[in-house]
């Protein structure tokens, strides 16, 4: 009987950890089934069908990433200097997204698997045909075509002939520059489903460069590269540097308009490489390779036009939303993006900060931009932004002269005295309130404010009117609706005041009601509302409807927020 109790008790603690291990996989299961509403809201949102079969499989996903989010946002010591939040992305997985929507390579050979054996040389079909993706060329070949076996001849740095010689460019650099303010970077394009970053990277930076050769802003195409550039993988990816050398052989880029960009949808090239007009002077002489980890190199040359550059975009970065990122960033680069300006320095509350315009839509991060921290010091700091940055030199073009027009700017007014981005912030939205109508207390005059919406901030709704009858007792019913979807809807007393805390952090409610026993005349009734930046951006309708004593309407206050 001894030789039994030990196993007794280890029975016992066995089964009682395996209660444990079912109550907590029961809690978690009911922690998923809770995200349903705000999930289908989420699709409804961004327009993503999902098959009935893989919706729980898609669900667990977004609830996984809903966590992250949820967890970033609410660190305190210290607070973040960046915030994450829902997107186009929520139903992903990392290695999901990296395979679709990342695709900086860079080239494991002298030159890349391009051209077949019997290929004519640069100046006949070029790398404009599909035919030249194949095996490695040989010595010959590469000598035919004009590459050196070393992966690119490095240049000095030279400046373009409007940036000034600077004796001492640590010191003499300006403390900011904004070329999407100066009118030389068109609008944020999203690259779909198709890892072709390196060519929206490579575009940007020769419609850059072409700008302020010429004074005028055109937007160049990406499919073509995709399609046509023998050096690149099209949707497998590939790296600005060999991006360039494609266009100097091709002679140039079209026009976006003359070749549109598709393989967002279809994720993969064309079957064919589609002819079109080359524009002159798009066609890079040269192009320049920054010194490898030198902040104040890669200041220089971005001060002189916006460069191409990789990064490693990590988990994180999926769900950027604003702010200066400073958070983990993958050891590999792996994505291809356009340096467009820097900013921030002494006494500024952002600190140092790269400009960067992605390639992931408007709606992902600050209208399609990321500021990522600028360290001399932290060379991981700004996702290896330092390591494989490059720009090309254009040349001129006969009868067209540079100027710089002013246009308006796609995101912000930039203090250049400072560096400062306090005009910076895509979470503003819209805010409206009325009265239903058709109850006892008659609202004449209802307000909120402020007017224009920003995450983690405080709104406040307040109506004021006459009461017709007199009220004793009553409830009211909250609801809060997102997107035409019922996200949360809550039940409480419309005499006193109540905190209405939203489920999954998705923010507060304050409610003011009325003071109880409430005789005929003047009254008021109000909400504060606090949606934080986990909130999905998005048209969300709160509303309160209540009755009285004898169920008559009392209150019908609705209050519509766009952020």
């Amino acid at each position: 009987m001894r030789v039994l109790f030990p196993f007794f008790w280890a029975f016992l603690a066995t089964c009682a950890a395996l209660n444990d291990t079912i109550v907590d996989v029961q809690e978690e299961r009911d922690d998923i089934l809770s995200l349903r509403p705000l999930f289908r809201a989420w699709m409804k949102h961004h327009n993503i069908s999902i098959p009935p079969s893989k919706i729980a499989h898609r669900l667990r996903i977004f609830a996984a990433n809903h966590a992250f989010i949820l967890s970033h946002n609410a660190q305190q010591h210290p607070r973040p200097s960046y915030t994450l939040g829902h997107n186009r992305f929520s139903h992903l997985t990392f290695d999901e997204f990296r395979a679709m929507h990342l695709g900086f390579t860079r080239p494991t050979t002298a030159f890349p698997p391009s051209f077949e054996e019997d290929e004519t040389p640069q100046n006949d079909v070029l790398a404009t045909s599909r035919s030249l993706r194949g095996h490695l060329s040989t010595t010959d070949k590469n000598h035919a075509i004009g590459m050196n076996t070393e992966r690119f001849p490095p240049y000095t740095f030279p400046r373009p002939a409007w940036l000034p010689h600077i004796e001492n460019p640590s010191s003499s650099l300006p403390p900011s520059i904004d070329w999407v303010e100066k009118g030389a970077v068109t609008p944020i394009k999203d690259q779909g489903q198709c890892g072709s970053c390196y060519s929206f990277s490579a575009v940007g930076a020769v419609e850059g460069a072409y700008y302020l050769q010429t004074g005028v802003l055109s937007e160049f195409s990406m499919q073509e590269i995709v399609d046509c550039d023998g050096l690149d993988g099209g949707c497998q990816g590939g790296e600005m540097q060999q991006t360039f050398k494609w266009m100097q052989m091709n002679g140039g880029l079209c026009l976006l308009s003359d070749y549109p960009y598709v393989s967002g949808t279809t994720a993969e090239e064309q079957a064919v490489c589609l002819p079109c007009p080359v524009v002159p002077g798009t066609a890079p002489e040269k192009w320049i390779t920054v010194r490898r980890n030198s902040m104040t190199e890669l200041q220089e040359a971005v001060a002189a036009q916006p460069v191409s550059v990789a990064v490693g975009a990590s988990r994180a970065w999926m769900f950027y939303e604003a702010g200066v990122f400073d958070g983990k960033c993958e050891q590999e680069l792996n994505h291809g993006v356009l340096c467009v300006g820097y900013g921030g320095g002494e006494g500024s509350e952002e600190g140092q900060y790269w400009k960067v315009k992605n390639s992931w839509g408007p709606e992902w991060g600050m209208e399609g931009y990321i500021l990522l921290k600028r360290d001399d010091f932290d060379k991981q700091a700004a996702c290896g932004i330092m390591e494989d940055a490059s720009y090309p030199i254009l040349p001129s073009v006969p009868g067209m002269t540079r100027n710089e027009p002013a246009r308006p700017p796609v995101i912000s007014q930039t203090d250049r005295s400072s560096g400062s981005t306090a005009g910076l912030n895509p979470l503003q939205g819209s805010a409206t309130a009325r009265d239903c109508g058709g109850s006892t207390a008659i609202f004449s005059n209802v307000r909120i404010s402020p007017d224009a919406v920003e995450k983690n901030e405080l709104v406040t709704v307040m109506a004021e009117g006459t009461l017709t009858k007199p009220t004793l007792s009553g409830m009211y019913t909250l609801s809060v609706v997102y997107e035409g979807a019922q996200l949360y809807s809550h039940a409480g007393d419309v005499c006193g005041n109540e905190t209405v805390a939203l489920p999954l952090n998705a923010g507060t409610v304050h409610v003011f009601g009325f003071a109880c026993p409430a005789n005929p005349g003047p009254v008021s009734y109000g909400l504060d509302v606090i949606l934080p930046s986990i909130a999905p951006s998005g048209e969300y309708l709160i509303s309160i409807k209540g009755h009285d004593q004898d169920n008559a309407q009392l209150v019908c206050i609705e209050a519509d927020l766009k952020l």
